[in-house]
């Protein structure tokens, strides 16, 4: 991305066909980039349609292989979708997260679409790096997030690529083809 890093004061939406892994390793270096603030990870509400949020975030030796503290890392995991929505607005309002990464929950296109914006809102006003996790059919939705990525599983062997669908500058033509570390 333009600079060599995420952007701050942004949302950047990844969207996946299924959560796991291969999010948490795409984030994990520019989350090291921030270590000195905690992280908020907010999982897939339990009442939500995914149920894999034991796979979702990473283990004590992942963070630590890639540079954070372990007992920096918040994690919430709401009962509900509407309580996703709260806990991401409170954590971009209090300014005391470095990041939040968060799975959201499917919804209504409306109310994802009045939602994002609020979030867009709040974290233009601060300088965490904000990424939220939407399933793949969200890509054709509008969305007021700055960055948004697609993650395509390629294969079994850690291998995804990212299409760029919307960043400020030139958009990216071709998906980039990535090897993600075990």
């Amino acid at each position: 991305l333009p600079g060599g890093t995420w952007p701050r004061g942004q949302i950047i939406e990844l969207l996946v066909d299924a959560p796991g892994p291969s999010e948490v390793s795409l984030c994990l270096p520019a989350l090291a980039q921030n270590r000195e603030r905690p992280c908020l990870w907010v999982l897939p509400a339990r009442a939500g349609v995914h149920s894999r949020s034991a796979t979702t975030l990473p283990f004590a030796g992942q963070l630590a292989a890639a540079g954070l503290d372990p007992a920096r890392q918040f994690v919430a995991q709401p009962a509900t979708a509407r309580e996703t929505w709260w806990v991401l607005e409170q954590a971009l309002r209090s300014r005391q997260f470095g990041a939040v990464v968060a799975w959201l929950p499917t919804g209504s296109c409306d109310g994802d679409r009045r939602g994002l914006r609020r979030l867009q809102g709040l974290a233009a006003s601060g300088d965490a790096l904000s990424v939220i996790v939407r399933a793949a059919d969200a890509e054709q939705t509008p969305s007021s997030a700055g960055v948004r990525l697609a993650i395509d599983h390629v294969d079994n062997t850690g291998r995804i690529q990212v299409r760029l669908l919307r960043r400020r500058e030139r958009p990216l033509i071709e998906p980039l083809g990535l090897q993600l570390p075990s």
